[in-house]
C-alpha cells in the first residue's frame, strides 16, 4: 500500500512539473531583418524593446505589417526544439534516505511548430498546431487573435483565444529547463482539489493597454479554468486575472531601470464532483482560489548586457470547501527571487530562489509547515548563433527543491534535476 501511495505521489509530481514550451521566434527576425538580440536580453527573456514590440501586437509600426507590404518570400512559421539529457532524483528523508525516483536518460525535450505574425495593421495572431513534450504529442495547445489599437489608441487591445496571462515573469520564456521552479504559480493549500495554475494557457478574452514606450501597462483576463470538470452553469468554471506595471528609467548611476507591478487572480473550481446534473454541478458548487501579489524588476548596467534582478511575492488563499475535511480557508505566502546576468553576449548565467510558506492550514491536524517548499536553481546558456534566420544554444541547468512532509509517510522530500542540451529555434 505504501509503495502504491509513493508511486501516485511521484506520478502527480511529475505531471505538475512537466516542462512547458518556450517561445522565442526568429520569424520576426526574418521579417524585419534584425538579429534576435534586438528583442531579447537573454534569449528567450525579452528586453525593453522586446516588451514594447510584444505590447504593440508584435509590430514595429514601420509600415511593414500590412500583407501587401510583406515580402512574398516571407512565411511566419517557426520551430523550436530542445533535445537534452536529464537526470532526475526524488528522495524521501527519514532515518534512512529512500529514493522514490531515479532516472537518467536522453529526452526529446520540447518541440513546437507554430506561426505568429500580423494580418494587417490592426490584427495579430499566434497558432501552435503541434507541440511534443518528451514524446507526448499535443494538438493545438495554443492559438489566439489580437485586435490592436482599437479606436486608434494603444490603451485598448483585445485578444481572443488560448494564451498565457501577463505574468510577473513568463513561464514560457523561462531560462530554467528543469521545470523545478516557479512553484508558487501552481501551488495550492494542501488538500485542495483545485488544479488551477496561474501560469497556464487559458481559453478566454484578454484586454490590455499601454502608453507610448510601454512604461505603463495593464492587462485583464476573463477565462474558463482549463481542465475543470464543472458543467451545467452559465459560465463554466470562471476565472479572472489582472496585472498592472510601471517602469522608471534612470540616466545616471548603476541602476538603469526599475519596474514595479501588482497582480491578482480569482479562479473557481467545483468542490464536490460526486453530485450529478441537473443542478448538481451548478454555480453554487464552485468555490474560489485566489492569488495576489507584487513584483519588482531592476536592471543594472548597460541595456545591451544588463544584470536583471526580479523579486515576486504571492499570497494565496483556497476556500475551505475546496479541501475535503477543511475547517478554515487555507492561506500561504510564496514567490521567487531571480538574477539574470550577461557577462558577455553569447553567455547567460542565472540563479533563482523559490519559496512557499503556509500560514493557515485548512486541514485541522496539519502542521503549519506541512508542504512548505524551498528551491534553488542555477543555470548557464551559451548561444552560438544570433542571426536573422535561426539561433541555437547550449544550456546546463541544475535545480533542488525540498517539500516539507511531502512523502506519503510524511517525511521530507527533495527533488534534484540536472538538465543539459541544445535549444534550437528557426
Amino acid at each position: 500500500m505504501m509503495r502504491k501511495a509513493q508511486l501516485l505521489f511521484v506520478m502527480t509530481l511529475a505531471f505538475n512539473l512537466w516542462p512547458k514550451p518556450a517561445h522565442a521566434t526568429p520569424a520576426f527576425a526574418r521579417k524585419y531583418g534584425v538579429r534576435c538580440t534586438v528583442c531579447h536580453e537573454a534569449w528567450p527573456v525579452l528586453n525593453d524593446f522586446g516588451r514594447q514590440f510584444r505590447d504593440n501586437g508584435y509590430r514595429m509600426n514601420l509600415g511593414e505589417d500590412d500583407p501587401p507590404m510583406t515580402d512574398p518570400a516571407y512565411w511566419p512559421i517557426y520551430a523550436l526544439a530542445s533535445p537534452q539529457y536529464r537526470f532526475d532524483l526524488l528522495k524521501s528523508h527519514d532515518n534512512k534516505d529512500l529514493a522514490l525516483l531515479r532516472s537518467g536518460q536522453f529526452q526529446q525535450g520540447t518541440f513546437v511548430l507554430g506561426a505568429i505574425g500580423t494580418v494587417g495593421a490592426h490584427a495579430s495572431y499566434l497558432v501552435i498546431p503541434l507541440a511534443v513534450v518528451n514524446g507526448q504529442t499535443v494538438g493545438f495547445p495554443a492559438g489566439w487573435i489580437r485586435f490592436n489599437d482599437i479606436a486608434n489608441t494603444p490603451w485598448l487591445n483585445v485578444k481572443l483565444g488560448q494564451n498565457e496571462p501577463d505574468l510577473p515573469f513568463s513561464r514560457i520564456r523561462d531560462l530554467d529547463m528543469t521545470s523545478n521552479s516557479l512553484v508558487a504559480y501552481s501551488y495550492h493549500t494542501p488538500g485542495s482539489v483545485s488544479q488551477f495554475d496561474m501560469a497556464n494557457d487559458e481559453m478566454g478574452i484578454e484586454i490590455m493597454g499601454h502608453n507610448r514606450g510601454s512604461g505603463t501597462r495593464y492587462s485583464v483576463n476573463a477565462f474558463n479554468v482549463g481542465g475543470s470538470p464543472a458543467q451545467n452553469t452559465k459560465f463554466n468554471t470562471p476565472g479572472t486575472y489582472g496585472h498592472v506595471t510601471h517602469e522608471f528609467q534612470f540616466r545616471n548611476g548603476p541602476l538603469t531601470a526599475l519596474e514595479v507591478g501588482s497582480f491578482a487572480s480569482y479562479a473557481t473550481w467545483p468542490r464536490n464532483l460526486t453530485q450529478t446534473p441537473p443542478g448538481g454541478l451548478g454555480t453554487d458548487n464552485l468555490k474560489a482560489s485566489e492569488k495576489y501579489g507584487g513584483e519588482v524588476h531592476a536592471w543594472f548596467g548597460q541595456f545591451a548586457l544588463p544584470i536583471h534582478a526580479n523579486f515576486t511575492f504571492i499570497q494565496g488563499r483556497d476556500d475551505k470547501a475546496l479541501v475535503p475535511g477543511g475547517v478554515r480557508d487555507g492561506l500561504f505566502n510564496g514567490g521567487f527571487a531571480q538574477v539574470i546576468a550577461n557577462p558577455k553576449l553569447p553567455l547567460i548565467v542565472f540563479g533563482r530562489f523559490d519559496f512557499v510558506r503556509n500560514r493557515d492550514q485548512s486541514l485541522p491536524n496539519a502542521s503549519r509547515d506541512f508542504h512548505d517548499q524551498t528551491g534553488y536553481t542555477i543555470g548557464a546558456k551559451h548561444t552560438f548563433e544570433f542571426t536573422t534566420r535561426a539561433e541555437y544554444a547550449l544550456f546546463v541547468n541544475y535545480s533542488w527543491l525540498r517539500v516539507k512532509q511531502g512523502a506519503s509517510d510524511l517525511t521530507d522530500t527533495t527533488r534534484q534535476v540536472l538538465s543539459a542540451g541544445i535549444h534550437f529555434a528557426f
